[in-house]
């Protein structure tokens, strides 16, 4: 999606095609707001654990190793390790988007990408 695409839709004002452009993930400034976000949340995650140092280099260990074995072990040092401190990391980001016409009323979402309730929209 490009942003000449979009304002060649016939209708489209320019903050309509910086919304567009900032739900689908392609404004920079967004999509580094939200890395900046996820790794705030990484950091308070990891506040107060002993062996982070040793947690980070047993991760580095598993990206870069080819020895099976070893990663294993490293597997189940980093799992275990996080378990016993109790320790919440996000794995994921989700970000649900949602283009319709301002004539189609009722739209919300519910618990999850797939939790949208189309029994309550309507058009006026």
């Amino acid at each position: 999606m490009k942003r000449e695409d979009l304002r060649a839709i016939e209708g489209l004002s320019e903050a309509q095609v910086d919304a567009v452009m900032t739900l689908a993930g392609r404004d920079s400034a967004a999509a580094h707001s939200r890395e900046e976000a996820l790794q705030q949340q990484l950091n308070a995650a990891q506040q107060g654990l002993e062996d982070k140092a040793e947690i980070d280099q047993a991760i580095t260990d598993i990206l870069t190793s080819t020895d099976e074995t070893k990663r294993q072990e490293l597997y189940t040092f980093v799992l275990t390790r996080l378990h016993e401190d109790a320790v919440y990391i996000p794995l994921t980001f989700e970000t649900n988007k949602a283009l319709y016409t301002s004539d189609l009323k009722g739209v919300h979402f519910g618990t999850d990408q797939y939790d949208v309730d189309f029994a309550s929209m309507y058009f006026e």
